[in-house]
């Protein structure tokens, strides 16, 4: 058997690796049912910008569009009445919820992980992340 802590094997660099560019959310033991290239790939983002802003723009659309998008949603938050006395947490969770619509409006609508993170970032607004 290896002594080897397992923080010091390049299965668990690849998983930092694919944690710190958010290409990878997940335990460990998920990131191990990966297959090589599938690892490969998700390492890859962190060094090369363009190849995840390349492979993101089927999904997310193009990023001019999109960012205009969701500028023009902040912009009907700011101005909306309530905006100013909503607590952190849910500012933070329209905020994101408008990144994920300006994502599903400008690209892939069909894309799961936009709607499953909408309802997500709901609960944590509604105030899940006290349970």
């Amino acid at each position: 058997m290896n002594d080897q802590p397992v923080t010091e094997t390049p299965a668990w660099r690849d998983y930092i690796v694919a944690s710190d560019t958010g290409a990878f959310v997940g335990q460990f033991n998920d990131w191990m049912k990966l297959t090589q290239d599938e690892r490969e790939r998700l390492s890859v983002r962190k060094s090369d910008p363009k190849a995840l802003t390349t492979e993101r723009k089927s999904t997310h659309g193009d990023w001019l569009v999109q960012s205009k998008l969701f500028m023009r949603l902040m912009a009907v938050f700011e101005k909306a009445p309530n905006w100013s006395t909503l607590e952190a947490h849910q500012k933070a969770a329209l905020i994101n919820i408008a990144q994920k619509q300006s994502r599903i409006l400008a690209g892939d609508a069909m894309e799961p992980d936009h709607w499953d993170d909408i309802s997500g970032y709901a609960f944590l607004g509604k105030g899940g992340h006290a349970s």
